[in-house]
């Protein structure tokens, strides 16, 4: 039996506060079959459902000793809700960056469609990224690729916003470099 299994939620949170991994592991428990339905009917993706939960539990457990909860139940289901929001936000970017990408080879289409193939332009694009320093190179991917605000980067890579901001202006900088030399050899 389970030594728990009797405990509110608010009994569980304050024995996370004092560190118990068998109480956190029990409100994991208790709510991740729930939560699971509602993140998947929201992404519709069993592996985005995963990382949300994990993400969601993640960061309880991270902040445990000031976390300041009410009624559990609400809060899980609320960011449930926000993190499938942000991550539907991080599609919707990403489909715009790539709708740009294709804009941006269209500026010689008949030319340039004829001798290259988009796929040979973000292979190019790629390169550059691996070339940008690994902090550099993290933060462009967090910031362009998986949509997290500069706050939400400084805060997981604990980094000031301005350090994020340079790092950001360096690798567009970069890029914007390194396409340039790409298309001048194909205008060659």
């Amino acid at each position: 039996m389970n030594p728990f299994q009797d405990h509110s939620d608010e009994e569980l949170l304050l024995l996370i506060r004092q560190d118990s991994e068998q109480a956190f592991t029990h409100l994991f428990n208790r709510y991740a079959g729930k939560i699971a339905s509602l993140a998947f009917s929201k992404v519709r993706s069993e592996e985005i459902t995963q990382e949300i939960i994990q993400e969601i539990f993640t960061a309880i457990w991270e902040k445990r000793h000031k976390l300041e909860i009410n009624t559990f139940s609400n809060y899980i289901f609320l960011a449930v809700k926000y993190q499938a929001i942000d991550h539907l936000r991080r599609q919707i970017r990403i489909k715009k960056h790539s709708l740009l990408l294709k804009a941006f080879v269209k500026i010689s289409e008949e030319e340039t469609l004829k001798t290259v193939e988009l796929h040979e332009l973000e292979e190019f694009l790629q390169k550059g990224i691996a070339r940008l320093p690994d902090k550099t190179q993290k933060v462009f991917n967090l910031n362009r690729f998986e949509g997290k605000s500069i706050s939400e980067i400084a805060i997981k890579l604990n980094l000031s916003e301005k350090a994020i901001k340079y790092h950001i202006s360096k690798s567009l900088k970069d890029l914007r470099l390194h396409l340039k030399h790409f298309l001048m050899t194909l205008m060659l």
